[in-house]
Order: C-alpha cells, then sequence, then structure tokens
C-alpha cells in the first residue's frame, strides 16, 4: 500500500510541476513574443511609415494579414489600383503600371500563401472604408482552388471575408473564424527558443527600419507595399535556383497537395462578379513557375490539374470580358531559370514583363 501511495503522490507532483513550467513558459512567450504574434505594436509603426511614403527594411516573421489591416485602416489616402495575391506577386510594383500614365495611387497586398478568403477579405477591409479601388489586379495562385490547400492565416482577417460574403449571399452565414493555433505558439518550443535567442542577441522583437535605397542587405518593402528580398535571394547564382526549383516539384508540394478536382469556383466566380458589379475591372495575372518546377509537376499526375485551373481561369476570363496576363507555363511567356529565385517566385523582371501586357 505505502508503494502506491507513493506513486501517486510522485504522479500528481510530477503533474504540478509540469503545469507550473507550461505556465511559465507561456507567459515568458507572452511577454517576449519577439514575432509580435499577440502584440501589433511594431506593425503599427510600420504601417504608419508606409503610409507616410516611407521604405522599411527588416521586418520578418509577422503576421502579414494585420499588417495589411492596419495600412487600409489607417491611410487616408485613396487607392486606384491594388494587387491581391501571394507572395509570387509581391514583386509587382507601381513604376510597372501605366494605368492613367502611372499617375494611379497602386498597393500591392500580396501576403504568403494568400487564398481566395483573403482575397475577399482585403476587399471588405476596402469597404469598412466607405469606398472600393476601380482596378484589382488578381494574381491567381492554382491552390485557391484546393480544398486541401491547408491555408488558414486568412483567419487573421476573417471578419472581414464574412462581411463581403453575407454581402455577396445576402443571408446568414455560418463562418468558422476560431484560430486557436497563434494560441500554441505560448508553449511551442521553437518560439520559445527564438524569444529567448532575441533576448541572448538583444534583438527586440522583429526590429524594422526606414531606409531610403534598397541597396541594403534585408528584406525591403516600398510605400506601394511591393517587396525586395535580401541579397541572397536577390543575387543568388542560377544553379543553386535550378536545385531549389527540383526540389520544390518534390512531394509535399506547396498547397498543391490532395488536389483532386477544383473546388471554391462558384464563390471565386461569385466574388468576381461582385467587383464588376461595383463597377471596378478586374485583370487576373497567372505568376508562373519555374521551368523545372513547371514541367515536374505537370509531368506528374498528382499536380497536372494546374493545367486545368489555367484553362478554367481563361475561359472564365473570356465569358467575363477581363484581362488576362501570365501562365503558370514559363514558357509561354519566354521566361527561363535565370528570371527565377526558386521553384514559385519569380524576379523582378518576371513581374515587370508581365505588366507590359496590361
Amino acid at each position: 500500500m505505502k508503494k502506491n501511495y507513493d506513486q501517486k503522490k510522485w504522479f500528481f507532483k510530477t503533474i504540478i510541476l509540469i503545469s507550473i513550467l507550461l505556465i511559465a513558459t507561456g507567459v515568458c512567450n507572452f511577454a517576449i513574443d519577439s514575432a509580435g504574434v499577440f502584440s501589433h505594436n511594431e506593425l503599427k509603426e510600420a504601417a504608419k511609415a508606409l503610409i507616410n511614403d516611407k521604405m522599411i527594411a527588416g521586418l520578418s516573421n509577422y503576421d502579414e494579414r494585420q499588417l495589411q489591416k492596419l495600412i487600409i485602416e489607417n491611410s487616408d489616402k485613396k487607392i486606384n489600383t491594388i494587387f491581391l495575391g501571394s507572395s509570387r506577386g509581391m514583386q509587382l510594383r507601381q513604376s510597372y503600371l501605366r494605368f492613367g500614365g502611372g499617375s494611379q495611387k497602386f498597393f500591392n497586398h500580396g501576403m504568403s500563401g494568400s487564398s481566395l478568403e483573403d482575397y475577399m477579405a482585403i476587399i471588405g477591409l476596402y469597404e469598412s472604408k466607405g469606398y472600393l479601388p476601380k482596378k484589382v489586379i488578381i494574381g491567381v495562385d492554382p491552390w485557391i482552388f484546393n480544398k486541401n490547400s491547408g491555408q488558414f492565416r486568412w483567419k487573421s482577417i476573417g471578419q472581414y471575408y464574412k462581411n463581403i460574403l453575407g454581402k455577396m449571399n445576402a443571408g446568414k452565414l455560418e463562418v468558422d473564424l476560431s484560430d486557436n493555433s497563434k494560441y500554441l505558439q505560448l508553449i511551442n518550443l521553437d518560439y520559445t527558443v527564438a524569444n529567448l535567442n532575441s533576448i541572448i542577441t538583444l534583438k527586440k522583437k522583429h526590429k524594422f527600419y526606414i531606409t531610403n535605397t534598397i541597396a541594403v542587405d534585408d528584406f525591403v518593402r516600398e510605400p506601394d507595399g511591393s517587396i525586395h528580398y535580401s541579397y541572397n535571394v536577390r543575387f543568388q547564382k542560377d544553379i543553386d535556383t535550378q536545385i531549389s526549383a527540383k526540389m520544390a516539384a518534390n512531394a509535399p508540394v506547396y498547397s498543391l497537395e490532395m488536389f483532386y478536382k477544383l473546388s471554391n469556383t462558384k464563390l471565386f466566380e461569385d466574388f468576381i462578379a461582385y467587383l464588376q458589379q461595383n463597377g471596378i475591372e478586374v485583370i487576373f495575372l497567372l505568376p508562373p513557375y519555374h521551368p523545372i518546377t513547371y514541367n515536374l509537376l505537370v509531368k506528374d499526375p498528382k499536380y497536372k490539374i494546374i493545367m486545368d485551373v489555367e484553362i478554367y481561369l481563361k475561359n472564365l476570363a473570356s465569358s467575363r470580358n477581363l484581362k488576362i496576363t501570365g501562365s503558370y507555363n514559363p514558357q509561354n511567356d519566354n521566361f527561363s531559370s535565370v528570371d527565377f529565385s526558386d521553384g514559385k517566385h519569380g524576379k523582378d523582371i518576371v513581374m515587370k514583363k508581365l505588366c507590359e501586357k496590361f
């Protein structure tokens, strides 16, 4: 009996100790919060700088959706043209556009892994400001039609997606906006290590700074929202790019796993119709994959559905009288390996050349 009692006592002491350690870790991670998961104070300063036409550098590992939200909410400038899409279109700049002789105000709302919900949420944010842009360029990635894409980051601004969805369907809709993933960071080992490292290296959160040049070896964001990567990406050797391109086509391929058929097509078409009904000109931009990546993907039965996505988008553009530029197939626009930085991201030349077709 004595032995059983000691085991129970040891068990309860262990549970209490683990609970104390988890609580202490959670409090520590919440207080330090080096990636700004729970506090957006620095993002507010970054948004303010961009709104005031400042170029910033060094901002990384943050909630990109919240940054877009802060920019739209706090800017008193009316934006004529916007870009909706993923990181594959983040290098689309106002200087590449010739709308209105280049005088129209443009902003790039590209976000990593952007999904259809993100597109709609950004429009919802503009509606909350009381106006809508006149022209919307949508960088349509194939995974927005994959219900198994694994993209849920839109929930950070999900309320605005829900608002637009309600207006499109004119009915009461149930949308799951629960996003508990960020709270798991409180006890996440990697985030704990990152926070401790930020103390050791005396780096406060994701420190950004204002720069008047892109000639810095850092992640740079221009006032129009477009980005420049650090030197190791901007000036990467082509041999390294080709290695990366081959890896990008190896399973699991980014957001293209279990892509059995096109989903979300009705919602996408309803969204396009909604934009057009509000007098917005819609342009489709299809960001190309690296030649090696594309050729490997379309030869694989699991991923060749991206060709079906492109056919669908071209047919939709034709039926709704929309402009469309680009192709997932880089050969259609004579792009080569040197025009890319990895398997799915082009360099500046890609966006610049595609914009010439507008």
